[in-house]
């Protein structure tokens, strides 16, 4: 059930979300620690980047008052 709210709220905002720079630029960097065996490092890069992306989404919900979705 959770999964699918996520994938809607996501849905909603596709448009007025920030363009993914930042999102691009982490993903790289999870992918060069695991390539560099370094799994502490791509899995801290990753909690950090889920944070911030619920930030940004739930502050859009919340800008557009966007809650039944």
């Amino acid at each position: 059930m959770m999964s699918d709210q996520v994938r809607r709220a996501k849905a909603s905002t596709l448009f007025i979300r920030p363009l993914p720079v930042q999102s691009n630029e982490d993903h790289r960097a999870v992918y060069q620690a695991i390539l560099a065996g370094d799994p502490a490092t791509a899995r801290r890069i990753h909690r950090a980047y889920r944070q911030q992306a619920r930030e940004i989404l739930t502050t859009l919900l919340e800008k557009h008052r966007l809650r039944s979705l």
